[in-house]
């Protein structure tokens, strides 16, 4: 079997073992639900309003509480170099996790919240004993490779010399990046220059959500890339999973577009043959590019609940003890 009839065997199976079985993911969030499959993989940019506005409601009528949340903290000296941190929603004796949140919007655009979206996805972690902190960063083409993984780096020196103040565990940091947040994620975690020596970051695992790692059928790639195309190749994530090991949870969606789902499967495969022991993959069902973001701290827990174990799973010291 050639190398692309194999990738090819692979892709099916993956997304065989992730069709939905029974009733769809989304069915706790109906009004949802009816949008997303009213449009499936053609849902456009036009329509992300809309949707936003129903997720709204979704957390609104969930109506957990929220925790207390210090905002647009400078963590370096541009404006868009600011974060804000969720804490623990009960206050915890011992330090506790960290989960930093990087948003999409295809290197150029995004913010990381306006209350309630993105507040949403740091704010279901913070209800199960995690601190959390939503980031933006420099954007593109202002910004361009590998600022936003250089700002991640600066992110995580910012918890290490501020864990004591917030109550983390620098120890304990795992990263989220949904779109372009996830290349931007992916480019931290396996590329070794922008870590500090020997990687002495405190990342202990790192969560992909719908990302672009290699470019294939992406229109922001010169934005964010540069213009020269002939770089693109040894610039983007997958052309650094050789870097450092990190735990790894690479998710897409059922209605992303399939080149979107295909960088998921490609990455794996690299993964796979990198580690010989395959990463920890989900395809959610019932959800698209933007809504598998949306309905964390929903009644929706089709992914949030899986985040969450991936963390506990390699947040604890047996597990750390035994990483790379």
């Amino acid at each position: 079997m050639s190398a692309s009839a194999a990738k090819l065997a692979i892709f099916i199976l993956l997304c065989f073992l992730a069709m939905p079985m029974a009733v769809a993911a989304t069915a706790d969030t109906p009004v949802a639900n009816a949008e997303i499959e009213r449009y499936g993989d053609t849902f456009a940019d036009s329509q992300i309003g809309g949707l936003r506005a129903i997720y709204k409601q979704h957390l609104r009528e969930a109506g957990f509480p929220q925790p207390e949340v210090e905002r647009d903290i400078a963590y370096g000296e541009h404006p868009q170099q600011r974060l804000d941190v969720h804490r623990t929603l009960e206050p915890t004796e011992d330090p506790a996790p960290v989960l930093v949140f990087v948003h999409g919007g295809a290197f150029v655009r995004g913010d990381k919240g306006d209350g309630e979206i993105f507040d949403n996805v740091l704010n279901y972690f913070s209800r199960h004993g995690i601190v959390g902190v939503n980031v933006n960063y420099r954007l593109a083409p202002e910004f361009q490779w590998p600022s936003g993984a250089e700002d991640l780096a600066a992110v995580l020196g910012w918890i290490r010399d501020n864990a004591g103040r917030i109550n983390a565990d620098p120890g304990r940091i795992f990263l989220l990046g949904h779109s372009a947040g996830a290349a931007h994620v992916a480019q931290y975690t396996f590329m070794e220059t922008l870590q500090p020596a020997g990687g002495a970051d405190g990342l202990a695992g790192s969560v992909l959500i719908s990302g672009v790692y290699s470019g294939s059928g992406s229109d922001s790639m010169p934005a964010y890339y540069g213009d020269d195309e002939s770089l693109w190749p040894a610039r983007v994530p997958s052309a650094h999973v050789d870097g450092r090991a990190v735990p790894l949870f690479i998710v897409d969606a059922q209605y992303d577009r399939l080149a979107m789902q295909k960088e998921a499967v490609d990455l794996i495969q690299a993964v796979c043959e990198r580690d010989n022991r395959c990463p920890r993959h989900k395809q959610v069902p019932g959800h698209n590019h933007y809504s598998i973001m949306y309905s964390f701290n929903t009644a929706d827990d089709s992914i949030a609940g899986d985040v969450l174990q991936f963390i506990r799973d390699h947040g604890s010291d047996q597990a750390r003890s035994q990483q790379p």
